[in-house]
């Protein structure tokens, strides 16, 4: 594990200070509302002479977000999908993250009593899952959650995945936890869902105790390096995408609690530009 993700920071460091280099001598400016309007260039440099998210930039990126930051960004999400353009949409690369995650060949046939996918959306990954493993119960977790169970296309309308009810929570991540009669979670998912929350650091104390002993970790989400992350809080607002966590950070965490069992390094298409990505799951350590 630590000389697989040894080997991976050099590779990625070295993409990192190509694609930073590349980006700081261009004259690329991006400006993205909470209408989801777009503005580029000049136009874009002007916006952002008024507003930018340095504000929020530490050592570990831009890791924690006020809460009128973060409303704004769930606005910008329930835009997305529930505006007229978003309730023709079926998925949301739920499809791409199957792929991705070798069709979760790693917990194939296994069994589960208690599962939560974190920051579902309208479409969930957990509908995937489920059709290589066995889970008795179902958790879904979003604060959108009373909104996209409106939308035509949710995997949850019914309450049910395929034969299985499930229970529907709304609570942010950061504000998520168990009371001291409720068993906790033997698999928890959460996959591209960082940049919706509001504190890393909470997010990484919630997940560590819902899940289960030897409980299983399904995480993918972007690895941007912290010279990235000051680059783009200077030259990109992304109103619905705020939380911008650095590489080492996440990595650090997935290292230090996860005893590895599945890892991918991969890119996505952003409008910036391609960005790494990590798909990754483990066994919480004793």
């Amino acid at each position: 594990m630590l000389r697989v993700m040894y080997r991976f920071r050099k590779v990625l460091n070295k993409l990192t200070s190509n694609i930073t280099r590349k980006d700081e001598n261009s004259e690329q400016y991006m400006y993205i509302d909470e209408y989801r309007r777009i503005s580029k260039g000049k136009d874009a440099k002007k916006l952002l002479s008024s507003r930018k998210d340095n504000i929020y930039l530490g050592k570990n990126g831009i890791a924690e977000i006020n809460l009128d930051r973060w409303a704004e960004a769930q606005r910008y999400e329930e835009r997305s999908w529930m505006s007229k353009s978003g309730l023709s949409i079926c998925e949301d690369r739920n499809s791409q993250h199957k792929k991705n995650f070798d069709s979760y060949s790693f917990i194939k046939d296994k069994e589960f009593n208690n599962a939560i996918e974190i920051g579902c959306g309208p479409f969930t990954n957990i509908r995937d899952i489920y059709k290589y493993c066995n889970i008795s119960n179902i958790t879904l977790l979003d604060p959108l959650i009373n909104r996209y169970i409106h939308h035509p296309h949710c995997a949850y309308s019914k309450q049910y995945i395929y034969n299985t009810r499930v229970k529907l929570d709304d609570r942010p991540i950061e504000q998520f936890s168990l009371r001291h009669d409720e068993p906790k979670f033997d698999l928890v998912i959460v996959i591209n869902v960082l940049e919706h929350c509001y504190s890393f650091d909470k997010f990484c104390e919630r997940i560590l105790s819902i899940l289960a002993n030897k409980g299983i970790f399904i995480f993918n989400d972007k690895l941007l390096s912290l010279s990235q992350i000051q680059h783009y809080s200077q030259n990109l607002f992304d109103s619905g995408h705020p939380l911008r966590v650095a590489d080492e950070r996440i990595l650090d965490f997935l290292k230090n609690n996860f005893q590895s069992i599945y890892e991918n390094f991969n890119s996505v298409d952003t409008p910036v530009g391609e960005i790494n990505t990590i798909y990754f799951a483990g066994m919480l350590k004793s």
